[in-house]
C-alpha cells in the first residue's frame, strides 16, 4: 500500500511539474478585439445656454446631436408644431424624456405618401390610423425602429425633448 501511495504522489509530483513547465511555455492571450471602431465617448457638458444655441436652426425643429456614436446617439430636439412631417427610422430605436412644453407623438399609422428615397429613414407627410399622444414634462417613450412616428408641439408650446437612439 505504501508503494502505491508513493507511486500516486510521485506521478502527481511529475503531473504538477509538467504543467507548471507547460504554462511558462504558453504565450500571454492576445489583446481583446475592440467592440466598437470608434474610441470611447469622453466626458461632455453642455449647459442649457449652451444648448439653446447649439440646436438653433431655421424652421420649426431645432436640435443638435450631443453624442454621435455608431451605435447610439444623444440629441436634444425642440419642436413646434409640425402637420406635414412623418418618419420611420428603419434601424434605431428611440428612447425619448420630455424636457419642458407639451405636445403630441402621432404612432403607428400608415402612411398615406411614403418616400422611400432615403430607404433606412423614409418619411412623408401624413398617416392614416396613427395613436395619438398627449406629451408632458416628464414623459417617457419608446419607440421602436420601423414604426412610422412624428413628434410636435401644440399651436401655443412648443415641445423640447432629449432622444437617445440605439441601432438596432
Amino acid at each position: 500500500m505504501h508503494t502505491t501511495l508513493k507511486l500516486f504522489l510521485t506521478t502527481l509530483a511529475a503531473a504538477g511539474i509538467a504543467s507548471a513547465g507547460q504554462a511558462q511555455t504558453q504565450k500571454p492571450p492576445a489583446p481583446p478585439t475592440p467592440l466598437h471602431s470608434r474610441p470611447p465617448v469622453s466626458y461632455q457638458f453642455y449647459s442649457k445656454a449652451q444648448l439653446d444655441k447649439l440646436m438653433y436652426r431655421p424652421g420649426d425643429t431645432h436640435s443638435y446631436v450631443v453624442t454621435d456614436h455608431e451605435n447610439y446617439d444623444v440629441e436634444y430636439v425642440e419642436r413646434g408644431l409640425i402637420t406635414n412631417h412623418i418618419e420611420n427610422h428603419v434601424h434605431w430605436l428611440d428612447y425619448v424624456t420630455v424636457l419642458e412644453g407639451e405636445g403630441t407623438l402621432a404612432i403607428g399609422g400608415k402612411p398615406v405618401d411614403p418616400d422611400y428615397t432615403n430607404p433606412v429613414e423614409p418619411h412623408g407627410t401624413k398617416m392614416t390610423g396613427a395613436k395619438i399622444v398627449p406629451l408632458h414634462p416628464g414623459d417617457y417613450v419608446v419607440v421602436p425602429a420601423g414604426v412610422w412616428h412624428i413628434f410636435s408641439g401644440t399651436a401655443n408650446r412648443k415641445l423640447r425633448y432629449v432622444i437617445f437612439k440605439q441601432r438596432e
